[in-house]
């Protein structure tokens, strides 16, 4: 009962996190009943039915993960797709493009890149390299 608890930490985490954009993939009827089971578990605990919290167990647990590691995929999908969209964006517009603009467009670039490696995120091989020239090119002129 105690992962119960721990599991609903992590999405009021999230909700505290304002990352609606996740939570609004996950199918709201486990979330309500993680949260129904987690209070049961925390605030009527002497009268726990164990039935039901093995029924959650078996039952809804399965189907639940199942929804998370899809929402996971999807995220780390979107994540390389927007990256990729900023990184052909600088390659076709870099030479129009006002240095401030320029400059935070690279920033972004390099931020998201961090994150996906972080997060073991493999990208495409050409977008790899595109965006380490990106950041190559960048710290050159920068120097200058």
């Amino acid at each position: 009962m105690k992962y119960f608890d721990v599991i609903y930490q992590q999405f009021e985490k999230l909700e505290k996190d304002q990352e609606y954009g996740v939570l609004d993939k996950i199918n709201k009827d486990d979330l309500n009943g993680l949260r129904r089971v987690r209070n049961y578990s925390s605030h009527d605990y002497d009268n726990i039915e164990n039935e039901i919290i093995e029924d959650a167990i078996r039952n809804n647990l399965p189907k639940f993960k199942k929804n998370i590691q899809e929402v996971l995929k999807e995220t780390k999908k979107e994540l390389c797709q927007n990256l990729e969209k900023n990184v052909d964006y600088f390659v076709k517009k870099q030479d129009i493009l006002m240095p401030e603009a320029k400059n935070n467009l690279i920033k972004n670039i390099k931020k998201e890149y961090e994150i996906l490696q972080e997060q073991d995120i493999k990208l495409d091989k050409e977008y790899s390299k595109k965006i380490k020239n990106i950041i190559k090119e960048n710290s050159k002129q920068n120097l200058k």
